[in-house]
């Protein structure tokens, strides 16, 4: 062999290895790289990483020796993985999920101009503020009224959400830049999503400060489908969720989707998810309710743990829905057209 036997192997700390039922994934996080390697060479890797060459290599066959070392010569040559002799300079990385301290980390909420008690829903987002909720998302039911969603946003924007994100059922073919100004007067608002569209684009506000380059404001996304439950939880080969380390970290432990999640439909009914049917009580406030052993109960339901999708290598990459899961609750997303066991998707057979 021409590598050192005395020098360590270890593995890049940007790279993760998903074993799936027939293939292993292995991405990198820094080169945004994806690439297949056969299962075997799953343990190979796990083996290898962080002990020296020689104590592996003498519990490789000969005959297997040549197939060793090519893939020795993959890992190094791709720089998945690299030689060390002292194995203190690199230390194994701490992959402690360093999530926020915020007991929820997205609120979605639904406002209809003819069902919804403002007073409500204010005093909802009021606890929410309270709890330092980063991000909210506001969905806007028919019938769309433009100056009911602009005093909506106006009474957000005066709290202290990092990422508010709009979605309009109808807009009335109101002009884009209309809602450009709506960006443009509340600061936290990002996005602005606007459904039945004659066709779905992404349309970025840009304004242009003197003595400066234009300065991304946000962004308009037309999109021809309908705000429904039949459009959620879709899950293919361009809804995943690649080179996110911090999003697979935590779906190794929580669920991808419902994990410091809560929903408030347009009656105030509190839920983890606006079409799961479950409703909870928020008598005694969003704060304690949340904190609550059942509310969080489904927050640990991770991909380990459902049907077939604890043998896909892409089981830390997607975003699990259970509102759209079989009759079962450990059944895999319906609408995943990815077959671990053939590696392919459904579209691709047809």
């Amino acid at each position: 062999m021409k590598y050192n036997k005395d020098l360590y192997f270890i593995v890049s700390s940007s790279c993760q290895l998903t074993k799936g039922y027939r293939m292993t994934l292995l991405q990198d996080f820094s080169r945004k790289s994806l690439e297949y390697i056969p299962n075997d060479y799953y343990m190979l890797t796990k083996l290898l990483d962080r002990n020296k060459l020689g104590e592996v290599t003498s519990k490789i066959a000969s005959s297997s020796m040549e197939s060793f070392e090519k893939y020795l010569n993959f890992m190094l040559d791709k720089e998945y993985a690299f030689l060390v002799k002292d194995i203190s300079t690199f230390p194994a990385k701490d992959r402690t999920i360093h999530d926020t301290l915020f007991p929820i980390n997205d609120a979605i909420i639904e406002f209809d101009f003819l069902e919804s008690n403002l007073e409500e829903m204010y005093y909802y987002l009021n606890e929410l503020n309270l709890m330092q909720c980063p991000y909210l998302q506001i969905r806007f039911l028919p019938p769309c009224r433009f100056n009911y969603i602009k005093d909506v946003l106006n009474k957000i924007c005066m709290m202290d959400f990092e990422c508010v994100e709009v979605h309009v059922a109808d807009s009335h073919n109101i002009p884009i830049n209309i809602w450009n100004e709506l960006i443009f007067a509340n600061a936290a608002v990002s996005r602005i999503y606007l459904y039945n569209q004659s066709q779905s684009e992404v349309l970025p506000y840009n304004v242009e400060p003197i003595g400066n380059e234009s300065l991304l404001m946000g962004e308009v996304i037309t999109i021809k489908h309908s705000l429904d439950v039949k459009n959620c939880g879709n899950i293919n080969k361009y809804s995943m969720q690649f080179f996110n380390e911090d999003f697979y970290e935590i779906s190794k432990y929580y669920n991808s989707c419902l994990y410091k999640k809560i929903a408030i439909n347009k009656y105030g009914h509190i839920k983890n998810c606006l079409f799961l049917d479950k409703v909870y009580s928020a008598a005694n406030g969003l704060q304690r309710l949340v904190r609550s052993e059942d509310f969080r109960k489904c927050w640990y339901l991770k991909k380990d743990s459902i049907k077939i999708c604890q043998d896909c290598e892409f089981r830390y990459n997607c975003l699990d829905c259970r509102a759209c899961s079989l009759l079962d609750k450990l059944d895999k997303p319906q609408k995943c057209n990815y077959n671990p066991y053939k590696l392919a998707w459904d579209d691709d057979q047809k």
